[in-house]
Formats: structure tokens, C-alpha cells, sequence
């Protein structure tokens, strides 16, 4: 039996079809490059408001902290102008208005908190590349002028621990609570007894000094946290506006 094979045909495709397969290819690999491009966009700028609106959140938790020791400094401010002015009567009897105006005093002190959660993002989890170059640059100032900030308030604390050492050396607070029935010096709202240790003039002229120092970097304080104040309305201002947020 006589077998015959069958020839195989192979279409030969000429250059034109190899270009447009090739420009096919390459067009569908290029849309999906710019389609993964714009995904990652949207995402970016997604974190970015996102972001931007926890960063308000920070600088209002801010102005609200500033606000509250804005107000306790400026009491305290007053209270020793109160003791300063009176401060004869005052050493000589500690169951004056002297003595309530330096309980106060001694009792009422915090330090600002800075809300830096998201500055921290932002600054070590290259959370700013996401940002506007205007907006970073305002986030910046913000920042920097709480570091100027803490080294005031830092410094006033350290007056504060030098103050609270030196009542320490001149009140008993032994007798401040056993005379006035009760366990905690913070507790007395009227002194009934004179209760420093001794009348010793150089400390009381110690005393005065550290007062006035005191008042004065209270002042300061308060100044400062003004300017905050003032950096931080603006740039939340500048952000909503930056960013079309309400």
C-alpha cells in the first residue's frame, strides 16, 4: 500500500503583522503600567489627607493644652505678684492670703504635652514626601517653634523644682497638716497656723528671688505658648484651605 504524506503549510506573516502584534503588546503593558501608576496615586494622596487630618487633630489636642497652661501660668504669674507685694505680711504669718496664694503655687504646675503622633510619621516613616512642598515647609515652622517652645518651658520647670526645694527647707508641712486636720498640704484652702520651719531672713530673701524668677519665666512661658497658639490657628487654617477639608 502506497502511503502519501501530507505536507504541512505554515503561514508566513509578513513584517506588518509582527508590528502590530508587538504594538498590541506593548500598548496593554503600558496601560497597565498607567493604571498601577494611577492606583498608587490615589493611594498616596489618599494617605496624605488622611495624614493632613489627623495632623489638625494634633495641633487642635495642641492649642487646647497650650490654652490650659496659658491660663494656669498667667494665675500663677498673678499669685506671686500678690505674695511679692504683701511679702512682709507673709513671712510673718503663713495663715495669711500669702500663705493660701503659695499653696497654689506649689501645687499647680504642668508642663505642655506636645501631640507629635503624627510628626512622628510624618518625620520618620517618609510620611512627608506625601506632602506639599508649601505644606511640609508650614508643618516644619510648626514643629520647630515647639522645640523653641520646650526649651522655655523646660527652663521653668527647672524654677519650679528649685522653688518647691526651698519651701521643702522653710515649711512643715508636719504641722501645716496636723493643725488643719487633714493628710495632704495641697488639701489647705486657709492655713490656721504659722507654719514655716523659722524666720530666717536669708532664706525669706532667697525666697523672694526665686518668686520673681519664677514669675518671670512663667511670663515667658505664656508668651510662647501664645506664639504656638498663633502658628497653630494659622496652619490648621492653611491646611483646610491647602486641602479643601471642612
Amino acid at each position: 500500500m502506497e502511503v502519501h504524506h501530507h505536507a504541512h503549510h505554515y503561514e508566513i506573516k509578513n513584517w506588518k503583522i509582527y508590528l502590530w502584534e508587538f504594538i498590541m503588546l506593548f500598548l496593554a503593558v503600558f496601560s497597565g503600567f498607567l493604571a498601577e501608576n494611577q492606583r498608587e496615586y490615589m493611594v498616596e494622596r489618599k494617605r496624605e489627607k488622611q495624614y493632613i487630618r489627623t495632623l489638625i487633630k494634633d495641633i487642635q489636642t495642641d492649642l487646647s493644652n497650650s490654652g490650659n497652661r496659658v491660663a494656669e501660668y498667667s494665675e500663677t504669674i498673678n499669685r506671686i505678684d500678690t505674695i511679692l507685694s504683701n511679702f512682709d505680711a507673709f513671712t510673718k504669718d503663713f495663715s495669711s492670703a500669702g500663705g493660701r496664694n503659695f499653696l497654689y503655687i506649689l501645687y499647680n504646675h504642668d508642663d505642655f504635652i506636645y501631640t507629635d503622633r503624627t510628626m512622628q510619621q510624618l518625620k520618620y516613616a517618609g510620611g512627608l514626601r506625601l506632602i506639599k512642598p508649601s505644606a511640609s515647609d508650614s508643618i516644619i515652622a510648626y514643629d520647630s517653634d515647639v522645640k523653641s517652645l520646650f526649651n522655655q518651658v523646660d527652663y521653668n520647670t527647672e524654677i519650679y523644682v528649685q522653688l518647691i526645694d526651698l519651701a521643702n527647707k522653710m515649711i512643715s508641712y508636719r504641722n501645716a497638716v496636723k493643725d488643719n486636720h487633714t493628710k495632704f498640704l495641697y488639701q489647705l484652702a486657709a492655713p490656721k497656723a504659722d507654719i514655716w520651719i523659722k524666720h530666717d531672713p536669708a532664706l525669706f530673701q532667697q525666697l523672694y528671688n526665686q518668686l520673681y524668677i519664677y514669675s518671670i519665666t512663667n511670663n515667658y512661658s505664656v508668651i510662647r505658648l501664645k506664639r504656638l497658639q498663633k502658628r497653630g490657628n494659622g496652619l490648621i487654617n492653611f491646611l483646610k484651605n491647602e486641602y479643601h477639608l471642612e
